[in-house]
């Protein structure tokens, strides 16, 4: 009984898509990281980065307490500390979760309708509604208790955006910008990793952040291809109902060439060596690629959005790795 529930909830939460949205996150706070090592170089490292840890020290019970209740940052070291990479992770896979199984809930009823969803958990009566609220608010307590042993800053707005993963399932409703506040969604993960490692929100993180955003936003316009006569009959928004597929496409297509542009203005902001910035180029290239496959083999839209994206962002966090490993110096220290 117990992993048979476990197998529908990892089921109706797609967990296995998890994967899409972790990598950025790891890539977020390594350049986190590497900001605030860099900020702590300039006061009291002397610039001897060859005695850095190739992980900042985890908390001990007293600087825990402080970091709670202060926010304080970080320790120097190449990669974060195993404390933070923990409970960042903890945050990321709880508070997707809930907005999955929001999701659900709140579309049950266009899902019920719809051929290509009918046969889901909770339309088909596999789940209760109960049991779907049950888990969404165990869920949000994991997100809140991950976020307050990060710091008071990422406990304080917690709500607020657990408040946006709730609510951007609306969206559809009403606009067919949905898919870019789904991106939005998205864009919180670098700015809130971002901040749970160095105490701070920095200017230099936005264009990672806008960067995940287009990179999703842009690959959910061509997830709606699949529902979209049924959306056209239904009413629901989609920038394909609105503007047709063909135009949609190009929207895509330009979405995830500025995304990549982003992630090269992120290399160059954080002082990545050219491994970094070969690999975003390269990444570019393949977005680009996959953007003409579904162009013209529009069938292919399920293996270019799950198994390639999978790829892609594990690929975008290795080639970061390797980078920093290379080049552990900020050059602006």
């Amino acid at each position: 009984m117990i992993m048979s529930r476990l197998r529908d909830f990892l089921s109706l939460v797609k967990f296995e898509h998890t994967i899409f949205a972790l990598p950025f996150a790891l890539v977020s706070a390594i350049l986190a990281q590497r900001w605030l090592t860099a900020d702590i170089a300039g006061d009291s490292l002397s610039g001897e980065w060859i005695n850095l840890p190739l992980f900042a020290p985890s908390p001990d019970l007293a600087r825990l307490l402080q970091n709670i209740l202060s926010s304080s940052p970080g320790e120097a070291g190449i990669f974060p500390s195993f404390y933070d990479l923990v409970f960042i992770l903890t945050a990321m896979i709880s508070g997707r979760t809930v907005a999955m199984l929001a999701n659900r809930l709140i579309d049950a009823e266009i899902d019920a309708k719809n051929p290509r969803t009918m046969a889901w958990h909770l339309p088909a009566g596999i789940i209760k509604p109960r049991q779907l609220i049950s888990w969404i608010v165990v869920s949000s307590a994991v997100f809140f208790l991950s976020a307050f042993l990060l710091n008071l800053k990422c406990f304080l707005l917690a709500p607020f955006a657990l408040a946006y993963l709730i609510l951007y399932p609306y969206s559809k409703r009403f606009t067919s910008a949905c898919h870019y506040v789904l991106g939005g969604a998205q864009a919180i993960a670098p700015i809130g990793v971002f901040l749970a490692i160095t105490g701070t929100i920095s200017p230099v993180i936005l264009p990672m952040a806008l960067g995940v955003g287009l990179w999703v936003a842009s690959f959910d316009i061509y997830y709606s291809f699949q529902d979209y006569d049924f959306d056209l009959k239904e009413g629901i928004h989609s920038i394909a109902v609105s503007l047709g597929k063909e135009s949609a496409k190009t929207i895509a297509l330009f979405g995830h060439i500025l995304a990549g542009f982003l992630f090269l203005v992120t290399g160059l902001l954080f002082g990545m060596n050219k491994l970094f910035l070969l690999g975003t180029i390269a990444l570019t290239i393949v977005l680009i690629i996959e953007n003409l496959i579904v162009r013209f083999w529009e069938e292919l839209v399920g293996f270019a959005f799950f198994t390639v994206n999978g790829f892609i962002s594990i690929a975008f966090f290795v080639v970061t790795v390797i980078a920093v490993l290379l080049n552990p110096r900020h050059p602006l220290t």
